[in-house]
């Protein structure tokens, strides 16, 4: 599986409320739409919350767009579509900067088309061939775990092809973890970072899933 995955920072002259309710509602349904979108969620990062560390409040990006592909001539044929066009006009309404990466995804539990209680992003940013097979394993063993994908970074994307800045996040790895329980997203953080080399950025984060 293939992954284009969007880090986004809201317009300076937006609220929080103003760039969450755009980017689901107005948005999320027009990227739905897009070619050979397999699996598309919306991750809205929580600055404030105690879960949010200080390395992530410094990169000042308010979420993380996932979009799943089942081949790469999927992903491009879907960025140089009109579809696409579509939403880069959309885009300029309420995104002030963004990034992308390509991925690999490896869904260690798929989790259901539907949002969890809560959501843990952790970037890394070290040896990408780390072996996280058994944090993986003692994860899926907790308790109302929901789901935990693993996205490699193959590539960084385009450059933004509108009149905005491009954020710049050194990331080699984003593995996400969903619950129904905060207090298990708190176990499965620490068991994550127990196998990390360097600093990781953690984002709490409420999900959203639209395809």
């Amino acid at each position: 599986m293939i992954g284009a995955c969007s880090f986004l920072r809201k317009k300076p002259d937006h609220g929080d409320a103003a760039f969450y309710d755009h980017w689901l509602n107005v948005h999320g349904p027009l990227a739905a739409q897009l070619h050979g979108v397999h699996r598309y969620l919306q991750s809205h990062f929580i600055a404030d919350s105690p879960r949010t560390n200080d390395l992530a409040r410094s990169l000042k990006v308010n979420g993380l767009a996932e979009m799943w592909f089942e081949t790469e001539a999927d992903r491009e044929i879907c960025y140089e579509s009109e579809q696409e066009k579509v939403c880069d006009i959309d885009s300029l309404l309420f995104i002030g900067a963004s990034a992308r990466v390509v991925t690999d995804v490896v869904p260690v539990i798929r989790a259901p088309r539907e949002s969890a209680k809560g959501k843990r992003v952790l970037l890394f940013n070290d040896d990408v061939k780390r072996d996280l097979t058994n944090a993986f394993k003692a994860i899926s063993e907790l308790p109302r775990i929901t789901g935990i994908t693993d996205h490699v970074v193959t590539k960084p994307g385009a450059e933004p092809t509108q009149a905005r800045e491009a954020v710049r996040i050194l990331v080699s790895r984003i593995v996400t973890v969903g619950a129904n329980d905060p207090g298990i997203l708190d176990r499965a953080q620490d068991i994550l970072l127990s196998n990390a080399c360097g600093d990781v950025a953690v984002f709490d984060s409420i999900e959203h899933y639209l395809v």
